[in-house]
This record gives structure tokens, C-alpha cells and sequence, in this order.
């Protein structure tokens, strides 16, 4: 599959890599559409090291359901969706009243 690719600090270039398989508990999307967003120019920016490459950007994704994985209940080939990439820790006062982004 296509992918743009974070080759070096501040290089984007892009690339064919393997189609990965939805495993265990997983679904793998078919990508419609991705953002970049300042999180991704921080990356490019970053000094040589900080950041492993290569590396693809983009984490505001929306797109189709593709495959799914074993044991994954609720969802089939077909859906549409977007990707909350949000994790918070589960522990602190935002997380706890569900605004893991604060």
C-alpha cells in the first residue's frame, strides 16, 4: 500500500509498504482520509533521534473497516469510521471525567 513516510528529520517521502493483517482483538482500516496537524510539523521539526524512522505521519484518520480481527464484536467489513487517537491514563481528574485530550 501507499504511505508518505518520515525518512529523516524533515523528509517526507512516499513509499509502498506490506498491507499489515487486523490480529487479535483488532480492525484494520482501509484510510479515506488523514490529517497532519501540528503534532506532525513538531515531528518533522524534531532534532535527528528523537523520533524513529522511518515513521508514518498522521493521526486524525477516517476510513473503512477493511478486516476483522478474532474476537472483535461490533463491528464489520464495511464500516465506516474515524479514529479517536486520544489515550489518557485512566487515573487523572480529566481522564476520569472523560477528557483524556486535557
Amino acid at each position: 500500500m501507499r504511505a508518505v513516510r518520515m525518512t529523516a528529520p524533515g523528509v517526507l517521502e512516499p513509499v509502498e509498504v506490506a498491507v499489515p493483517t487486523a490480529g487479535p482483538g483488532e480492525v484494520l482500516l482501509r484510510v479515506g482520509a488523514v490529517g497532519a496537524c501540528h503534532s506532525d510539523l513538531h515531528i518533522l521539526d524534531a532534532p535527528r533521534g528523537t523520533f524513529p524512522v522511518p515513521m508514518t505521519l498522521g493521526h486524525e484518520i477516517a476510513g473503512t473497516v477493511d478486516q476483522v480481527g478474532p474476537g472483535v464484536a461490533g463491528w464489520s467489513t464495511g464500516d465506516r469510521t474515524a479514529v479517536y487517537g486520544i489515550i489518557g491514563c485512566g487515573h487523572c481528574r480529566a481522564c476520569l471525567r472523560g477528557l483524556e485530550n486535557q
